[in-house]
């Protein structure tokens, strides 16, 4: 079985009231293994795990 990549995008949502002063607030973002880059656990384990054979 070939392996299979998938792209997931993590979508945030703005919240805001227009009649507001104060600026809109935006979702964190889930905790990443890697900070400032798009690779996740899955890719990193497939990575080390095609590594190994």
């Amino acid at each position: 079985m070939p392996m299979q990549v998938r792209v997931i995008r993590n979508i945030r949502k703005r919240y805001g009231c227009p009649a507001s002063v104060h600026a809109p607030i935006t979702a964190a973002l889930p905790p990443q293994p890697l900070p400032k880059s798009n690779a996740s656990s899955d890719f990193l384990a497939m990575l080390l795990a095609a590594r190994v054979r």
